[in-house]
């Protein structure tokens, strides 16, 4: 029940929060963008379009539902090992 009650409160957003929101929408925005002019219209856009608007709402609700002090960084992988792509 806590579960449910947490996926269904609204979390105001707390200290640098916003600015991380923003940052979120406009590279995600700037992928669709790309995507769409890129690409002709067809399910696979549309598709492509729908789940980076899923992927900037997860990523909101992940900052929003646990309580971060977390800066806004990004995050940078391990580069690949020697002959891999």
């Amino acid at each position: 029940m806590q579960d449910l009650r947490e996926r269904f409160t609204h979390h105001p957003p707390k200290g640098n929060d916003r600015e991380f929101y923003e940052a979120v929408r406009s590279a995600c925005f700037d992928l669709a963008c790309l995507v769409v002019g890129s690409t002709l219209a067809s399910r696979e856009q549309s598709l492509a379009v729908t789940k980076l608007e899923e992927a900037c709402m997860w990523a909101n609700a992940a900052r929003a539902r646990h309580a971060t002090t977390l800066p806004i960084q990004r995050f940078v992988p391990d580069p690949l090992p020697q002959g891999r792509s």
